[in-house]
């Protein structure tokens, strides 16, 4: 994967595919606005998944956005999170009332947290 694209590859595409990871949830990162679900794959990049529900941003304008940042952190990000599925899932009505780099500030401590989190396990498991 050169470049910093987010190509269908990097998507989860399929009901099957965000199935995988509701079903076995290896790591986990929330707060309030965002939750992010990841579970370990055996690809060479990672996928990334996203949830924005109309009960939490009733119009499509404000879903749009939130959806368009979250990608945008996660294709400037991809190259650290290498062998992850993650799920991403807007919670807050509140999110709109934040600034996009409030956001991307969020986005980058789950990301971090995730790859902190998916670090230790693989030492775990070599160990």
């Amino acid at each position: 994967m050169d470049g910093f694209g987010f190509s269908k590859q990097l998507r989860l595409n399929t009901p099957k595919d965000y199935q995988r990871v509701f079903n076995d949830v290896q790591l986990k990162s929330g707060e309030k606005a965002f939750l992010c679900l990841a579970k370990a794959n055996d690809l060479a990049y990672p996928r990334l998944g996203l949830i924005a529900p109309k009960k939490h941003l009733k119009l499509a304008v404000d879903r749009n956005r939130v959806k368009r940042i979250v990608r945008d952190s996660f294709r400037l990000n991809q190259h650290d999170l290498v062998g992850l599925d993650i799920v991403v899932l807007v919670r807050s009505k509140y999110l709109k009332e934040l600034s996009s780099q409030r956001q991307l500030a969020l986005l980058e401590g789950h990301w971090s947290r995730l790859i902190s989190k998916f670090s230790q396990r693989e030492l775990e498991f070599k160990g």
